[in-house]
């Protein structure tokens, strides 16, 4: 009786060996450092840690990215978003980001996706969309270097919501344009294209645009077959969403 005590009571006291999946820094400051130029203000490249081959949500306990003389805790956010420092620093320290996970668990990978930086509001001008669209094929393409030519176009965006929505009024000829599923409303943006004052930005034969993206506070109009203002060009979503992203003519 007292044997198995004894081995009930080891077994309590041993710590639990958690496992570690190591990513080198440079990969993801590579990137992190044409997706912090200034024409790329208003959207951000955001990491996410799923589960290697399903994409599921990941299982870890902490994060930290060290050097030889450093370490320091990174913020995990409840959807799985790792918070990435940009750091010149932590580069040439040859960093890595450290996963520490429960013993058995999954390995985590860490994927990237791009997403509008600040929060909107859930009237969204038109404009805003149009200019948010640029910015983000251009990193997009930016990324991808030569595989750009083989991207699939960006004939839109998503707006992503924490709970399901839908679109509470727009322009009548625009409504169509806007599809709602759950937490995702997908628009159309074919055939729309930002300008910056009277010089509008072309596209090239690939998709990819030839001249810089305007901020969104800069005076942007609109072209298109039916020309939107005032009121026209807003929408209005039953409440604010989280984030916007990509829509590719591949998205599902």
């Amino acid at each position: 009786m007292r044997i198995a005590f004894a081995l009930l009571l080891a077994l309590l006291l041993t710590p639990v060996q958690a496992a570690e999946t190591v990513f080198n820094y440079d990969g993801f400051y590579a990137r992190l450092k044409k997706s912090e130029q200034a024409k790329y203000a208003n959207i951000t490249l955001a990491f996410y840690l799923q589960q290697s081959g399903s994409g599921q949500s990941c299982q870890a306990e902490r994060a930290l990215i060290t050097t030889d003389i450093s370490s320091e805790p990174l913020t995990i956010a409840s959807n799985g978003e790792l918070v990435l420092p940009y750091s010149e620093l932590l580069n040439s320290r040859k960093a890595l980001i450290r996963i520490v996970q429960p013993s058995g668990a999954v390995a985590c990978d860490l994927n990237f996706r791009l997403r509008s930086r600040l929060p909107l509001d859930s009237s969204i001008e038109i404009k805003q969309l149009l200019v948010l669209r640029q910015q983000l094929n251009d990193l997009l393409r930016d990324l991808a270097g030569l595989g750009r030519y083989f991207l699939p176009d960006m004939t839109g965006v998503t707006v992503v919501f924490d709970a399901p929505a839908e679109l509470k009024s727009s322009a009548p000829d625009f409504k169509k344009r806007v599809s709602c599923t759950a937490e995702r409303c997908h628009i159309d943006l074919q055939g729309l294209i930002a300008t910056e004052d009277a010089s509008a930005t072309s596209e090239s034969k690939d998709g990819a645009a030839l001249s810089g993206s305007a901020a969104l506070d800069d005076d942007v109009a609109l072209r298109s077959d039916a020309a939107l203002s005032g009121d026209a060009g807003v929408l209005v979503f039953s409440k604010a969403p989280l984030h916007l992203v990509p829509f590719l003519a591949t998205s599902h």
